[in-house]
């Protein structure tokens, strides 16, 4: 058993909590800092017509969306997930954006693209949907560390098993939070 590091199920659960702690904290800081971002509908919805917003509400759509997409990818920890990928046209259209982000030369792209009900809708529906999203992960993040708590409260009480603390391990493990630090570990039971 070289490189494994064996501890007791009940060293290991405050471990286990913080690890559930540190992904938690850092998954609502970024959804604070992604929600005082303007969205779509609001971007789209100035008065101005001017270069200088449809320019914003490209790059909302070529960067921003994909960016909230990729980080949902990452944060589940599954390697099957994909993040969207622009297609080529797109990725020169963003390379333009950031080359010019006043917009110019930007307005026939977006007037007959950009600016129909249709594809208005698809992308608002995209945004609601990775909000949904978003709101989801935190959500499981809480009820993993409600479950941790009442674990904690089953190991006060003296009841707490090694299978409880594998299928927290395994509930860990399934929404992608982070066990760095914890590789290797195989939980025993107390001597």
């Amino acid at each position: 058993m070289e490189g494994r590091v064996c501890e007791t199920y009940l060293t290991l659960l405050p471990k286990l909590g913080i690890a559930i702690d540190n992904s938690l904290t850092a998954w609502e800081a970024y959804i604070a800092e992604v929600r005082q971002q303007e969205d779509f509908t609001t971007i789209i919805s100035s008065e101005s017509d001017d270069s200088a917003t449809k320019a914003k509400a490209l790059q909302h759509i070529l960067f921003t969306l994909p960016l909230r997409h990729e980080a949902l990818v990452k944060s589940w920890g599954d390697p099957k997930l994909r993040s969207v990928e622009l297609s080529e046209t797109c990725d020169r259209l963003l390379a333009q954006l950031m080359k010019y982000p006043d917009g110019t030369e930007l307005n026939a792209c977006y007037d007959e693209v950009i600016a129909s009900k249709r594809f208005i809708d698809r992308v608002v529906a995209v945004e609601e949907e990775t909000r949904e999203c978003e709101d989801r992960r935190s959500q499981v993040l809480r009820s993993l560390k409600a479950v941790h708590i009442n674990l904690m409260e089953v190991r006060g009480d003296g009841e707490l098993g090694a299978g409880d603390i594998v299928a927290l391990v395994d509930a860990m493990e399934a929404v992608g939070v982070s066990l760095v630090g914890l590789e290797g570990f195989e939980v025993r039971e107390d001597s």
